[in-house]
């Protein structure tokens, strides 16, 4: 149930991070090129998830921040993505 819950969240994300770049997402600080590693990395973590591989300590909030991401929805949801995943790691 939770990977479900995850794996929506993350299609969500990668819907988003397949439209083009918006005004809005530039003054949050994103670009086109943090987009694009953005998606690639949320396609990897699916993938991940999807075959039950063990994932690596996760920090995705940490990562847009280092992308210069300072705000906004797509920070929040990858946010509260990361929080979940970091939940589960510690339940199982």
């Amino acid at each position: 149930m939770v990977n479900q819950v995850i794996e929506k969240e993350i299609d969500v994300m990668l819907a988003r991070l397949s439209a083009p770049l918006s005004a809005s997402e530039v003054a949050d600080g994103w670009t086109s090129e943090s987009k694009v590693a953005t998606k690639e990395f949320f396609e990897g973590l699916k993938q991940k998830i999807l075959s039950d591989e063990p994932l690596p300590p996760l920090s995705i909030s940490r990562a847009l921040d280092h992308w210069g991401v300072t705000g906004g929805d797509m920070l929040e949801i990858a946010a509260q993505i990361s929080n979940q995943l970091r939940t589960r790691q510690t339940a199982s």
